[in-house]
């Protein structure tokens, strides 16, 4: 079977969840409470899809081919 998994690079926070680092939303003392709410939203989204597409990749019963479109999309294969 297949499953397609869409977001998968979340507006290239992903990627700076894999390095530790969230420049592009990065909480300042200016930032009203609801978008600094927002922010830590952001990371935590980002760091669980992090996760998902390490997990993924480790687990030999698959094949995965991530697509770099928009947000990005995976079509994971049952070996």
């Amino acid at each position: 079977g297949l499953i397609v998994v869409d977001n998968v690079l979340w507006k290239g926070l992903v990627l700076e969840a894999n390095n530790g680092e969230f420049s592009s939303i990065a909480d300042t003392d200016d930032a009203g409470h609801s978008e600094l709410r927002r922010n830590r939203r952001a990371r935590k989204l980002a760091t669980t899809m992090h996760l998902f597409n390490s997990a993924i990749v480790k687990d030999d019963r698959v094949e995965v081919l991530l697509l770099p479109l928009r947000d990005g999309l995976s079509v994971i294969r049952k070996k």
